[in-house]
Parts: structure tokens; sequence; C-alpha cells
């Protein structure tokens, strides 16, 4: 006679008079054949579970915060010559339509991340390239924000800096995230240099 004793099977057991006989209600689900749609469905799911995991452009602290997604683009474009760096998560910190815009000698040049990371590519197989946040000033209201980030350049850790500026930051906050809306740069020169008050 079949028991309803145990979970999960008792759940599916029917209470039968005194003396009754006693039937098992439960019955097994049938067995997925491998091949089917489900079977290729789990599998995918998997795969883009495991990405999530391991993926550095998927990583949502980069975004969190301010501090978070400015330490992250200083970050993602500093390394030694000839190491790739992770565009896509360079990308991923900016908004929709953002532009970085460089202070030149002719005039500010206007490009979107996937320009800068383009000029960037050849430089950064040749050269070394580390920069670092000196100082930051920040102004906030409602979900947009203004940085004023000096920065320092090196071609390694730990040397004195061959170039300093300032990276204006403007953010936009978009639902849990910020993201980077501009950074627009100019750099220290001797009839240009920088005032103490962005020093610290």
């Amino acid at each position: 006679m079949a028991s309803c004793g145990g979970l999960p099977t008792r759940l599916f057991c029917r209470r039968s008079p005194i003396g009754a006989q006693v039937t098992n209600r439960y019955q097994p689900a049938p067995r997925v054949k491998r091949g089917t749609w489900y079977d290729l469905e789990m599998r995918f799911s998997a795969l883009l579970a495991s990405l999530v995991i391991l993926s550095p452009s998927l990583r949502a602290a980069d975004t969190d915060s301010i501090d978070s997604v400015i330490k992250a683009v200083y970050e993602v474009i500093s390394g030694p010559a000839g190491t790739p760096r992770d565009w896509v998560r360079f990308k991923a910190l900016f908004a929709d339509g953002a532009r970085l815009i460089p202070v030149r000698a002719g005039g500010p040049a206007v490009l979107t991340p996937d320009d800068y990371a383009e000029h960037a590519k050849p430089i950064f197989e040749k050269s070394a390239f580390y920069e670092t946040e000196l100082a930051r000033r920040l102004e906030t209201f409602g979900n947009i924000a203004h940085a004023f980030s000096t920065y320092e350049s090196r071609h390694a850790p730990g040397e004195k800096p061959f170039a300093r500026g300032i990276n204006s930051f403007q953010l936009v906050k978009m639902g849990d995230t910020w993201k980077v809306m501009t950074i627009f740069w100019d750099s220290e020169r001797p009839d240009n240099p920088l005032p103490e008050k962005y020093l610290r």
C-alpha cells in the first residue's frame, strides 16, 4: 500500500475513510527530453548568468554613486602599454548621448565615448598611461551633479606626473544609477596654472 507519510509526497495524497484503501495521488512530472526547446532555453539562461557574474563590463557598483562612476572612469583608462582597456565597461559608464570634450589650441573637440576609444587605442598600445584624481569639488541638485576633478597623468604609478589639469564631469542620475553625461577637460600650462583651491 502506498504511503502518504513524508514530504513532499503527503502534499499530493487524499485522506480516505477509515478502512478504505489509501491511494497515492502523487504522479512524478514527465521527464524532459534532451534537445527540446526547454533544454536549450535553460542552457542559454545559464550562459547569461555566467556572463553577468564574470564580465567586468557589467559591474553594477561602477554606477552606484557619483564617487564610484568617477573612480571607474580613471580606472578603466589607466594601465601599462599594450594592455587592452575594457572599452565595453568604459562605454557603460556613460549615458546615451554623452560627450567627451578636450580643450585644444584650435578649440574644443567633441567626441563620443566610441570616438574617444578609437583615438586612445593606438596611444595606449604604445605608451603606458595612468591617470588619478588629486582633488574634487562637487555640486549636486536633484538628478544632476557637477564635479571639478583635478587629475594627474603618469607613465608609471608613483612617478612624477607629466601632466595635470581638470576634468569637468557632468553627471545624471537615472533610476538608481549615476552616469556620465559630459567630461570637459583642460590641462595645466605655464600660462594656465592650477589654482590652489583645486589642489585640495
